[in-house]
């Protein structure tokens, strides 16, 4: 039995859709007795609907980066919460002219700071001072107006909270989560459920799915950041490809 890890945005969801060609190696896969799931920045809430939208079928999510890890009947296992002062001091620095929109999620849901703000995605959109009323904070997503701030912003905060929290960069984006929550110790919770002794597998394409890709059997989209593709021990243009090659891993060796 072997385990595969897809990240979403970028990876499976490619090119504005998850194609038919990597639906078909998912059900391949897991056809021959492997779990296949997927770890994500996105709130559960965000990833349910899409993986409803395009029929994915999932032996396991990983959401927030790694701060919330639910089963294939969506029982959570595992939630983290970030220090909630630490929370809102990074929310208050946020400059205000220079970002198209941020949110706290809670793991579930995703609180907005302006809510006319259209999403390409879908997601269960709340106003922010919900979830800051609710103190349930698991995570940050930052979105700029300008190109090159998102590096900035992230290694300032990784500076000032060293230890507390963690800022991952993308494009012009900037997820936070607490510190040593990681999409790899997001799967390690899977790892545990499933009592899983056989070779993992992951696939991403920006710097938080680094992490996953150095702990184990990792792999890089070529699409992705040249930093992921260097700790990658290969790479691959889909998951589709990704979930080909592993499966024929077996073949090789018989």
């Amino acid at each position: 039995m072997k385990l595969f890890a897809s990240d979403y945005d970028g990876t499976l969801h490619l090119n504005g859709k998850v194609s038919q060609d990597t639906l078909n190696m998912i059900h391949k896969f897991r056809s021959q007795g492997n779990l296949f799931g997927i770890a994500t920045g996105r709130s559960i809430g965000s990833i349910v609907s899409e993986i409803e939208k395009y029929g994915v079928p999932v032996d396991f999510l990983v959401g927030n980066n790694g701060s919330i890890v639910m089963n294939q009947h969506r029982e959570e296992l595992f939630y983290q919460l970030m220090d909630f002062e630490i929370c809102m001091e990074i929310v208050n620095s946020i400059p205000q002219d220079k970002v198209a929109f941020y949110g706290i999620s809670d793991g579930y849901k995703f609180g907005l700071h302006d809510a006319t703000y259209t999403q390409d995605f879908v997601d269960q959109l709340i106003d922010i001072k919900d979830i800051i009323k609710e103190k349930t904070a698991v995570g940050i997503f930052v979105k700029f107006n300008q190109e090159g701030l998102s590096h900035y912003y992230a290694d300032l905060w990784n500076q000032k909270y060293h230890g507390i929290i963690k800022a991952y960069p993308f494009y012009d984006g900037i997820d936070v989560v607490s510190y040593g929550i990681t999409k790899k110790s997001g799967l390690f919770h899977i790892n545990d459920y499933y009592e899983f002794d056989g070779p993992i597998y992951t696939i991403g394409d920006s710097f938080n799915d680094i992490p996953m890709i150095k702990g184990f059997n990792g792999f890089a989209m070529c699409s992705g950041e040249d930093a992921v593709k260097e700790v990658a021990s290969q790479c691959f243009d889909t998951v589709a490809d990704a979930l080909r090659f592993v499966m024929n891993q077996d073949e090789v060796k018989s």
